[in-house]
């Protein structure tokens, strides 16, 4: 498959060349970086009138200051082009007729009791204004309690959490907001009042005892790290001895050791520390650096690896190490069982299709988890299941590697590699992975894992994969990086300061969740900023269903089984997983007007369930609204992150969005599921840029589902499982109004991947990208204007317009689009002859397009010219066309969005 591409994973290690050097490729537009400003002014202009205070934020990611103050060009009266920008306007003003309105907002009753709360107030006092109470908990008692609905007005100042606030069904009708637009901050963490001290090793670092009373450990942590501390000095003595610690890598034999002893026979699995329950820290408000080799912070540019660079003075790979292998595989799952569905939604009697089998059948595999595993030992979360079991549509997802070989990268020798964590991309740039160590092996240059790797879901083994190892004391040495040593509990910190004071407020984050709704309805959250929740790279992750996807079923905000429920106007800062959850029956709620920015994992999460195949239950997100939110540094730590991910829904709205600067896809589809999905009228860039494939779109479906889509598939009752109006069919999902811009190692806007069917690409401004189809039926993309795709100074593997991947499956149109190359080829199609029998009609479906080149040229594969393309039954009633003016191209987007 064209994504296993090794070269991208390469290229943090070979240097890579930045816009100036890549333009002169045959696709590129001589004028890239004219039209480039241009169209990023028309993007800033159309993400400010979504959300105003984004702004300088979208200046600044857009890099318009490099655009020497170029703003949108005027269109000339007499272009050429005026017509088909008329023709461009017509559809695009029908097609936003068509979209449905949201539901309006249900007028709320006046509130019949209102609390206070103030960071002065009293949870002994009665919740007025005179006497509010000091915790939001003191207040859902009380709330509780009284007649509804009830508001609760929250003052001014931090609050902070040290249980998660656990709303229910009594506390329904409660609306939780800010008093006369005060700031508010929620914090996950506890803060520490540390008794600094030089440490005696580095006076710039400084030292603090910081004991257990506030719940800083686990039970299994805590248990884990009193087994080490009675080993602890002789362990350390004993390690120093092997290798001299200030030696550097050139000095250290990278090959076997001289008159070595035989190889010992292998030993039964170390499991490894529990994941921390204080994995970070923040001072006076900011995210700070677990002490790491090589030095860079994750939120900066510098400490992210870029997969592809378009702007080289500022991106980069500098802060990751290259593996030279692997090193032993970690202990595996237990097969329980297979589930199955042999029914075969291809050959649904009233939507046949070609294609056998592929994609068409569900089926995965039940695993039950090896036996000590630290982190996998209780039930999948949100299921309700009395046993560990969890299941997989790929291979176990954790029989991964067992550890690192590093080839003497690492050239200190670790007291305590027991803490270490290896953060790590996956082989082929799907994503990422975190490794808990186990120890360090300095004879074979390696580094041996606990467990890991299971927040991707394909898995794959390490060869030269890029990563960096957190946590260690020895690595301590630059500003702003802090170490916990749970064996002496001894909290150092490097402050980040010109005088070395530590800063104010020291915190360390402890829940994942400030705030739990379950089981509720008509409960609004608005008005806060959220931080400082913990890290879950090392918590559960699952597969949800046949995408690549692994994600943990948790966030700041974690909505379960409820209704009606509003999430508006916060800001989730530095939460150290995903921003917001809906899970399971989450309908009819809205999460709107919300900023998340350095999200540790994804900005909203949508995931709900089924049993196998069949998902007639009400178990899974439906008619929600996700809109207006801005979404932006996502993915500090989890790479196979998105602004929104999706995973068994029907009928949500995503809906005038801003999202950018992603590790990954802007906004990811794991599955079909029922369908019935809107996105609509977002702004998606600068997304891809650390790992490869995908574009600011993403889909897959693999597997089908029984649902109740309404859409009639013609199969006979007995094959329904006992649900005879249920279907093997999703819903058509409508993409449309979209501002799309690829760029780093994206290679399509619209990524429909395997096994993608029902949609309609429609009415979209596509800049460096086009739609793509692989393994999937009835899917249109049509009315769109794409610019310049798959250049190879934007993009990555050189696709164009359209994309089909596949001879077969049928119902797949690429028409009325305006799309322009430099270079006059306009597809990527696997065709072997220029002649009716080698284009599949049935298959590629193009027609009534407008394509511009350079030259008013055309070449396809065989069809060396657009006669012989039209004469091989493609492309009827299409035009060809000289490449339009910047002016012309932005009056186009302007019109396809309606703008």
């Amino acid at each position: 498959r064209h994504r296993m591409r090794v070269l991208s994973l390469l290229l943090c290690a070979l240097g890579r060349a930045g816009p100036a050097s890549a333009v002169g490729d045959p696709s590129d537009p001589p004028n890239l970086i004219q039209l480039e400003c241009a169209i990023h002014a028309f993007a800033h202009q159309y993400g400010v009138s979504k959300i105003p205070s984004a702004s300088a934020a979208l200046y600044d990611a857009l890099n318009l200051k490099d655009c020497d103050g170029a703003g949108l060009p005027p269109l000339d009266p007499e272009s050429p082009v005026l017509k088909q920008i008329e023709g461009i306007k017509t559809h695009a003003t029908a097609a936003s007729a068509a979209l449905l309105p949201r539901r309006p907002r249900t007028a709320r009753p006046r509130a019949a009791t209102t609390l206070f709360i103030a960071t002065t107030g009293s949870d002994n006092g009665d919740g007025s204004l005179s006497q509010p109470f000091a915790s939001f908990h003191r207040a859902a008692a009380a709330a509780r309690a009284g007649p509804k609905p009830v508001d609760v007005m929250v003052g001014g100042g931090k609050y902070y959490f040290n249980t998660t606030l656990t709303l229910g069904p009594t506390d329904s009708g409660v609306r939780w907001i800010v008093r006369n637009g005060e700031s508010v901050t929620v914090s996950g963490g506890v803060r520490l009042r540390p008794r600094w001290a030089p440490w005696s090793k580095n006076p710039k670092i400084l030292v603090a005892r910081v004991d257990h009373p506030s719940g800083l450990q686990s039970e299994p942590e805590q248990a884990f790290w009193r087994a080490k501390k009675s080993k602890h000095t002789a362990a350390t003595t004993s390690v120093k001895d092997e290798i001299d610690v200030s030696a550097s890598s050139s000095d250290q034999d990278r090959g076997e050791p001289h008159n070595a002893p035989p190889t010992p026979p292998p030993q039964p699995h170390k499991w490894g520390a529990p994941p921390a329950k204080w994995n970070t820290l923040h001072v006076d408000g900011v995210r700070q650096v677990r002490a790491r080799f090589p030095n860079a912070n994750p939120q900066d540019n510098s400490g992210k690896c870029f997969s592809k660079v378009q702007h080289p003075e500022t991106e980069s790979c500098d802060g990751w190490l290259t593996a030279n292998g692997q090193a032993g595989t970690l202990p595996g799952s237990t097969v329980l069982g297979k589930v199955s569905c042999p029914v075969d939604r291809n050959t649904a009697p009233l939507s046949p299709t070609d294609g056998s089998d592929s994609c068409g059948t569900f089926s995965y595999t039940l695993y039950d988890p090896p036996k000590g595993h630290p982190v996998y030992n209780r039930p999948l979360p949100g299921w309700g299941w009395g046993n560990n079991s969890f299941f997989g549509f790929w291979d176990d997802p954790l029989t991964r590697a067992g550890g690192l070989v590093h080839g003497g990268a690492i050239n200190k020798t670790y007291a305590n590699a027991a803490t270490a964590v290896v953060h790590m991309f996956h082989r082929f740039l799907w994503g990422g992975w975190q490794f808990q160590v186990s120890e360090q092996d300095v004879r074979n240059q390696s580094l041996l894992f606990s467990h890991g790797g299971y927040q991707e879901g394909r898995g794959a083994g390490i060869a030269s994969n890029n990563y960096y190892i957190e946590n260690v004391l020895e690595e301590l040495d630059a500003p702003g990086e802090w170490f916990y040593d749970p064996v002496t509990s001894s909290l150092y910190f490097y402050p980040n300061t010109t005088d070395g004071t530590p800063g104010d407020e020291v915190v360390a984050p402890l829940l994942t969740a400030v705030v739990r709704i379950q089981g509720a309805h008509d409960i609004e959250w608005s008005g806060f900023e959220i931080t400082e929740t913990r890290a879950t790279f090392l918590d559960i992750y699952e597969v949800p269903s046949g995408g690549d996807w692994a994600v943990h079923r948790g966030a700041a905000v974690e909505i379960v089984d409820s209704s009606n429920i509003t999430v508006s106007r916060c800001k989730f800062n530095q939460v150290g997983g995903n921003g917001v959850l809906l899970s399971n029956a989450v309908h009819d709620s809205t999460i709107e007007h919300n900023e998340f920015v350095f999200t540790g994992d994804s900005g909203i999460l949508s995931v709900g369930m089924s049993q196998g195949v069949v998902g007639t239950a009400q178990t899974y997100p439906k008619n929600n609204v996700i809109a207006f939110n801005h979404m932006h540094e996502i993915g500090i730590y989890g790479k196979q992150t998105s602004c929104y991910f999706s995973s068994l829904g029907q009928a949500n709205r995503v809906e005038d969005n801003l999202c950018y600067n992603g590790p990954r896809a802007g906004f990811n589809f794991n599955d079909g599921f029922a369908g019935g999905n809107t996105v609509a009228g977002n702004l998606v860039f600068n997304q891809v840029r650390e790992t490869g494939d995908h574009g600011p779109y993403n889909s897959w479906d693999r597997h089908p589902y029984l649902t109740y889509s309404g859409v009639a598939d013609g199969f006979p009752d007995k094959e329904k499982h006992g649900f005879p109006k249920a279907s093997f069919l999703k819903k058509l999902d409508l993409i449309t109004k979209n501002f799309f811009i690829n760029g780093y190692n994206g290679v399509w806007t619209i990524d429909h991947d395997d096994g993608s069917q029902r949609f309609n690409d429609t009415g979209n401004f596509m800049v460096w990208g086009g739609c793509k189809n692989f393994l999937g039926c009835h899917k249109s993309c049509d009315h769109n204007v794409i610019v310049h795709p798959g250049i190879a100074a934007r993009a990555s593997g050189s696709r164009r317009c359209q994309t089909d991947d596949n001879k077969v499956f049928a119902n797949q149109y690429h028409d009325n689009n305006h799309c322009m190359t430099q270079d006059g080829v306009f597809y990527t199609m696997d065709i072997e002859g220029c002649n009716r029998s080698a284009i599949v009609p049935h298959v590629y479906q193009t027609f009534n397009n407008t394509l511009y080149s350079a030259q008013a040229n055309f070449s396809n594969g065989p069809c060396a010219t657009f006669t012989s393309w039209q004469a091989a039954g493609q492309d009827r009633l299409s035009t060809l066309h000289p490449l339009p003016t910047i002016e012309e191209i932005v009056a186009m987007g302007r019109a396809v969005l309606s703008v």
